[in-house]
Order: structure tokens, then C-alpha cells, then sequence
């Protein structure tokens, strides 16, 4: 039976010691898949066992520059986009992809995650996507609309998308945070997506996170979310005109962010060959 699923993995530099953990958690999923490996020009090599298909960058790009590049590379109709510290609960995957060939319409299915503090090793429940997300997806118009205010939907690791829809809505976005929220904004005004509250990612805390952005980054970033909405022509009348909410409910956010975050690995250029 021919894969249906790419499996899309960008890695680089110190993200590589992950790798084995997330290349485990796929071995211990019940589907084929075709696994596609990113290699965001690492300066830590990566040497792999598995059946895949490597990508070597001559320079590093942002990471929603590598998910592009890798999907642009994928053969099978379905994508999911995994990072190299993150894991799938076992037997996760063909769940999702039932889920999503049963329904035409649906273009895109994720699920919550759990929290692992490795140094601890302990679990908790994420605080993302927020628990509300659960009875605004019960309503397509209504998770887009709270979307656009604050990031509601997973994009990776236990989420798959119909490639199609990916490429449709214009892939990630290639600023260096966030690659994802943009997308399933563009997701959400083409087409429906699903929300599972239950867990299927385990993902890992630690220092080097792409989410511990500064406020600096974010600030742009978060403005580029609202440019995306505003110059896309599928956005609906009700998102640009809440904008200004909208504005001001993303500097509320902002203001989380540290003024400094030192270890953030997106803090080099693109051609100094750290993470974006």
C-alpha cells in the first residue's frame, strides 16, 4: 500500500541530540509514512538510519522556510510537520489520518499536547492550544474569528494537513516567529479544521525553545500575523474589521514576552548559521 503521509522534520545544530526521541515516537506509530528530514545547514552533523529522504541547506532559513522547502519535496496528499524536540503519543497517527480522510471537507486535524520537563521528568497538561480552543472549534466561523486574536491551533507534530490546503493557503510564514499562526489563519478562511481535546504530542521544555522569542521578535512577528489577514483575500469582513481589537489584544500579548532572552537560538542572522 503506497504512503498517503509525509512526514516533515527540520533539524539543525542543537536540536539534532533530540532527534532520536522523535524518530523513536514515529517508529512507534501504526501507519507508513514517508519521512522527509530538513537539514537546516547544521553545524552538528546529522547522520541518520532511517529510510528517508535528507535535505541538505547550503544556508540556514527560518524554520517555516524549511517546512516549505520540505513540502514542496512531499509525494503523499497528507503532511505533518514534526520538530526534532517534540514526540507523538504511539499509535497517534493513523487516528488522525481516519479522522481526516472520513470527512472531504476537512482540511486539517490536530490535538492537544503535554508538557515534559525532562530535567524533572515530569508531565503536565500545555497551556497551548488554550482549553477554550475546544468550544470555539465546535464553530468554524468562530475559531477563525478567535484565531486571528490569539494562536488556537496546533500546526505541528500530532496535526495533519491535506497538502493541497497547505500549499493553497501559502505555506508558513518565513519571518523568524511565529512560522505557524499566520497558516492556520489561511487554513481556517479556506476551509474547516478540527480540534481533538485530547493529548497527542509530548512536547519537551528547554532552554533553547523557539518560543522563549524577545519582544523585540514577537512584536514583528505579531505584526506580520495581521499584515498576512489583511492582505489575504479569503480573510472575512468580521476578522478585518475587528482588527483593531485584534491590535490591541496582540500588543497585550507582546508585552509577555521577555525584553531579553539570551538563549533564544534565533537571535543570529540567517547566514551565521543559527536557528531562525
Amino acid at each position: 500500500m503506497p504512503n498517503e503521509l509525509s512526514v516533515i522534520l527540520a533539524v539543525w545544530d542543537d536540536y539534532v541530540d533530540f532527534l532520536p526521541d522523535a524518530l523513536a515516537s514515529l517508529k512507534m506509530q501504526d501507519t507508513s509514512y514517508e519521512l522527509i528530514i530538513v537539514d537546516n545547514a547544521s553545524r552538528v552533523p546529522i547522520v541518520v538510519n532511517e529510510n528517508c529522504t535528507l535535505i541538505r541547506l547550503d544556508s540556514r532559513v527560518t524554520l517555516g522556510a524549511a517546512r516549505n522547502i520540505g513540502t514542496a519535496n512531499a509525494r503523499c496528499s497528507l503532511v505533518c510537520y514534526m520538530d526534532a524536540d517534540d514526540m507523538l503519543v504511539p499509535k497517534i497517527l493513523n487516528f488522525l489520518m481516519t479522522q481526516l480522510s472520513s470527512a472531504a471537507d476537512l482540511d486539517s486535524i490536530a490535538m492537544r499536547m503535554l508538557a515534559w520537563d525532562a530535567q524533572a521528568n515530569e508531565f503536565y497538561e500545555s497551556r497551548f492550544p488554550p482549553k477554550i480552543a475546544n468550544l470555539f472549534a465546535r464553530v468554524p466561523r468562530i475559531l477563525a474569528i478567535a484565531n486571528a486574536f490569539r494562536h488556537q491551533y496546533p500546526m505541528a507534530a500530532a496535526s495533519i494537513h491535506r497538502r493541497e490546503a497547505i500549499v493553497a493557503a501559502g505555506g508558513f510564514s518565513t519571518n523568524k516567529y511565529p512560522d505557524d499562526w499566520a497558516l492556520a489563519n489561511a487554513l481556517m478562511a479556506r476551509g474547516r479544521v478540527k480540534l481533538v481535546p485530547l493529548p497527542g504530542r509530548v512536547y519537551r521544555i528547554h532552554s533553547r525553545s523557539l518560543d522563549d522569542a524577545p519582544r523585540s521578535v514577537a512584536r514583528e512577528g505579531f505584526y506580520l500575523v495581521r499584515k498576512r489577514l489583511m492582505s489575504d483575500p479569503k480573510t472575512s469582513l468580521t476578522i478585518q474589521v475587528l482588527m483593531p481589537l485584534i491590535r490591541v489584544a496582540h500588543a497585550l500579548q507582546v508585552r509577555r514576552y521577555p525584553r531579553i532572552s539570551p538563549n533564544w537560538s534565533g537571535q543570529e542572522s540567517n547566514h551565521s548559521h543559527r536557528s531562525d
